[in-house]
This record gives C-alpha cells, sequence and structure tokens, in this order.
C-alpha cells in the first residue's frame, strides 16, 4: 500500500509585513476608464469630495497608462494609478481633488504604523506643491464640495520640498501614532493656501494647476516592512522508514484562486507531491481584498530521530485551520454562516469587526460559527484571529468576511 502525508501549513513564521491598505496600486477595478472623475471605479477607493478624481489604466483614450491627456508615465507598480488636482488655483474655494482609501482592518491605539505613498507631478501641470498628505479617520468622508478639506494629515511631505518630479515617482514617507479604530485615508493638499511653483513653460493645464499622479500606497506596523507579500512558512520533516510515497500540501490561507508553483492552479486549495526533499510555494488570491497572501512549504525527508513502537498510519494529518473568506445567508443551508474548520487546536480567540471598527463577535470557541443567531447586513467585516495549537505552535492572522 503506498503511504500518504497530508500537510496542512500551520502559518506561523511570517516573513514578511503585510499591507493593510486594500488595492494598494489599483490594480482591481470594475470598468476601465471612459470619462474623467472615475477614480471609484477602482476596488476600495473613492473621492471624499465633488472634485473629479481620476483612475488611469487599461490604454484608454485619455485615462490610460502610460500615456494619457495629462502626460506619460509608467506606474510605480502594475500597471495602474489614480491622479488629482493637488490646487485648482483662482478659485474662492481653493480647488482641491482628493484620494480616499480603505484599510484591511482598523488601527490598534497606541500602535505605531509606518506610512508610503509614491507621488508624479503630470507632464501637463503649470504648477508644482509642497503640501501632500495623508489623513487617517475612523469613518468614510463624503462632503458636497470641492474645497480644501479642513484636516490635519498624520503624515506629510517634508517641508520646503517642492514635489515637482516629472520624469519619475517621489516617495513620500513617515509614521505616526494610531488613535485607534482608523479605517480610512484622504491623500491629498490639505492646506487652505494655493502655494505653488510655477512650472511654465507648458501650462497646458491652465493657470495655477497642479495634477499628480498616485500610486503603490502603504500601512504597515513600525516594526515591519511595505515591501514584499506577506509570507508564511513552514517546515515539515518526513521520516524516510515511514516509506512516504507522496505529501499533500494545503494551503491555510483561504481565497478565490490559487497559484502553486508546480504550475498547478485551481480553486481548491491543495495539490500532491512526490515525498522528496523540496520546497513549494503558493500564492493565494482574495478577491475582496484585492491582494495575494504567499505560503511556503519546506518538506525535509531524512532518517528517523528515534524509532516509533506504534504502527505507521497511512494517512497523517497535521493540525490545521482554514477560514472562509464569504458566507451567503440566504436560508438554503450552504455557506449561510462564518465557520472555522480546524483541528489540533488548543484554545483560540476571534474577533470580528464592522465597517466603523465596532467588535460585534467575540468568541474563544474556534468552532462557534459567526450568522447563526441573527443574519449580518451585506458588507465587508474585518477578522482577527489568534490560535495556540495543541503542539504549542501559535498562529494569528487578520483578514475580511464578505457578506453577499
Amino acid at each position: 500500500m503506498k503511504n500518504q502525508l497530508i500537510v496542512i501549513l500551520i502559518s506561523v513564521v511570517a516573513l514578511n509585513a503585510q499591507n493593510l491598505v486594500l488595492n494598494n496600486s489599483f490594480e482591481c477595478y470594475s470598468n476601465c476608464p471612459v470619462n474623467f472623475g472615475e477614480v471609484e471605479n477602482a476596488f476600495h477607493w473613492s473621492a471624499p469630495t465633488t472634485g473629479t478624481t481620476d483612475f488611469f489604466s487599461c490604454n484608454a483614450f485619455y485615462l490610460g497608462t502610460p500615456q494619457n491627456f495629462f502626460g506619460n508615465q509608467e506606474p510605480q507598480d502594475g500597471e495602474a494609478y489614480a491622479g488629482f488636482y493637488a490646487f485648482g488655483g483662482g478659485d474662492s474655494c481653493n480647488y482641491r481633488e482628493y484620494v480616499q482609501g480603505k484599510l484591511m482592518i482598523p488601527l490598534v491605539a497606541g500602535e505605531c504604523y509606518s506610512v508610503s505613498f509614491y507621488v508624479s507631478l503630470a507632464d501637463k501641470s503649470s504648477y508644482a506643491t509642497q503640501e501632500l498628505g495623508m489623513y487617517f479617520s475612523d469613518t468614510m468622508v463624503k462632503v458636497n464640495h470641492s474645497c480644501a478639506l479642513p484636516f490635519a494629515p498624520q503624515v506629510k511631505s517634508p517641508s520646503n520640498d517642492w514635489l515637482d518630479e516629472t520624469d519619475g515617482w517621489t516617495e513620500i514617507s513617515g509614521t505616526f501614532t494610531a488613535t485607534g479604530a482608523e479605517k480610512y485615508f484622504i491623500i491629498g493638499n490639505f492646506s487652505s493656501i494655493d502655494n505653488g511653483l510655477d512650472m511654465s513653460p507648458p501650462a497646458l493645464l491652465g493657470d495655477e494647476l497642479a495634477c499628480y499622479f498616485l500610486d503603490d500606497i502603504c500601512v504597515a506596523q513600525c516594526n515591519q516592512s511595505c515591501q514584499g507579500p506577506f509570507v508564511y512558512q513552514d517546515t515539515l520533516g518526513v521520516c524516510e522508514e515511514d516509506n512516504i510515497d507522496s505529501v499533500e500540501l494545503r494551503a491555510s490561507q483561504s481565497g478565490k484562486q490559487y497559484l502553486w508553483s508546480t504550475s498547478d492552479r485551481d480553486t481548491f486549495p491543495s495539490i500532491k507531491v512526490v515525498a522528496e526533499s523540496a520546497s513549494y510555494q503558493v500564492e493565494v488570491y482574495d478577491d475582496s481584498t484585492c491582494a495575494s497572501v504567499f505560503e511556503e512549504f519546506v518538506v525535509d525527508v531524512g532518517p528517523c530521530q528515534q524509532e516509533e513502537e506504534e504502527e505507521k498510519e497511512d494517512t497523517l494529518t497535521l493540525p490545521f485551520i482554514w477560514i472562509p473568506n464569504a458566507i451567503s445567508p440566504n436560508g438554503d443551508g450552504v455557506n449561510d454562516v462564518f465557520r472555522i474548520a480546524a483541528s489540533g487546536v488548543r484554545s483560540s480567540y476571534l474577533t470580528i469587526y464592522n465597517q466603523w471598527g465596532g467588535v460585534i463577535f467575540k468568541s474563544n470557541d474556534v468552532h462557534e460559527p459567526w450568522g447563526s443567531q441573527s443574519i449580518p447586513p451585506k458588507g465587508v467585516y474585518a477578522y482577527t484571529l489568534s490560535v495556540v495549537f495543541e503542539n504549542g505552535k501559535v498562529q494569528t492572522q487578520q483578514g475580511n468576511i464578505t457578506v453577499i
């Protein structure tokens, strides 16, 4: 009989940081842009004012990348970016456009966060500014005007540095301490004074207009890096004397699409490989967050460290946990509640948050379902989960649940 070892990755070692910004480089979108002011085509992005904040992608006429109405600029990351007027000049209202984004989970009070984003002055801008910043809020902002917003950004561009780079991208970065529950952010010019550097000629956008492209936004904890995807790693030792012929690798992260380094692409999060020393990677794509999580398996085949007196079982299963990313509580008995599949768990603590960062569900039983008592409204909810397995390993995880 051929023996098989089933390996479920217990994501205990985080190799890179997780960017908390949803759709951080505007790569996920509902439709290609056809008109100005369509930043909301990009998932999780919006304009907080009536200003016509733009979305650039798809080689669209006037609104493509790299060539568009405002100039020629390759994206900093991916194939898309946003665009906004830092000021409009000559307007008693101090015309402004802003870009509003969303975080995966609310920020934690007292925690230090590192922030970065990239801007490039559009070729046709007649002026440049030195007043760009990023403001965090616990609520989404929507006002019925296009004037300067009266907020104090937690992160700002350096004083007296003109943001006049048109050939490439300029990084604006900084750190701040969260007050707690911040879930949204706005990028733009929060100064009510049109203080600009004259870039004429060509002044093709009219008098005193400063247009910027925006891309590659990141928010992460200060002790982590914004660079790289979120990577988990686990190592499995396979005993030669067990005569294991194959190993089934199963991702612990939930998503819509799984791309394995063996070139297998499937909606099911597992593959079977030959039991030999090797490393394997899987990219798990979650369309609710427009982000990928990378997991790595290291299979190490070698001599047994000690003899097992008991008879080996044909199939061995390690502790595992699997978390769904969507539910559909329509009463059909299929996927009506949020239920975590797990085994080998000693203790756990689950917290679910609503869209405003408020706690709506807590449980220390990993098998307790959410949504069985009352049907949650449609929307996207954030969760955090801490698990201690019976083998002593610890896993912490955060993500989103979409109720459809």
